[in-house]
């Protein structure tokens, strides 16, 4: 229910290399802070009690077997671009950050401890780790979601060629355009 409109102002260090959100050297300073401007997880930690509290998901549950999760999709969820956030826009993320040549070990790493996704409606999502573990809960539920309706024209080798300076678009409250950016500065 934020406000539309102004801009953020903040300053780097030294230029990244890239603004990807993954692959090869996508983790600077800069990238972290982007990121958690512009997209989000289903589910996020309170920053005092380490609780979860809902973003992209109002409702989630975790089963006796404690290996699978559901999460219920906010419907007023939407992109920057104004689609809505769907179950489809989570399988596509966990599909596209377990495609090997996106060349992220780290993200490979941790969503290959999870199975694939799997939309119980179109706005439940059903995701069921491996193995037991203390954090799989934690990787299913902070998630960032990307949309589906982008994500289905790229693979990993075409995201890492063509979105240096481009994001895909975000559900979070700001939105860094192409055309914003002015490479060295």
């Amino acid at each position: 229910k934020a406000v539309k409109g102004g801009s953020l102002r903040s300053h780097m260090i030294s230029f990244p290399g890239t603004f990807r959100m993954a692959g090869p050297e996508w983790n600077t300073g800069t990238n972290y802070e982007i990121n958690g401007l512009v997209y989000e997880g289903l589910l996020t930690l309170h920053p005092t009690t380490l609780q979860f509290m809902p973003v992209l998901a109002t409702h989630w549950k975790i089963d006796p077997d404690k290996l699978t999760y559901r999460f219920r999709i906010d419907p007023n969820a939407r992109f920057s671009d104004g689609t809505p956030v769907t179950s489809a826009d989570v399988i596509a993320t966990w599909k596209f950050l377990t495609d090997k040549t996106l060349q992220d070990l780290y993200f490979y790493t941790q969503f290959t401890k999870l199975e694939m996704p799997v939309a119980e409606s179109k706005y439940i999502v059903r995701i069921k780790a491996k193995e037991l573990a203390w954090e799989n809960f934690l990787i299913a539920g902070t998630l960032r979601v990307f949309p589906a309706s982008v994500l289905k024209d790229i693979d990993g080798r075409s995201y890492l060629r063509d979105y240096n300076f481009k994001l895909i678009p975000g559900t979070g409250p700001y939105v860094l355009n192409e055309s914003d950016i002015e490479k060295g500065k």
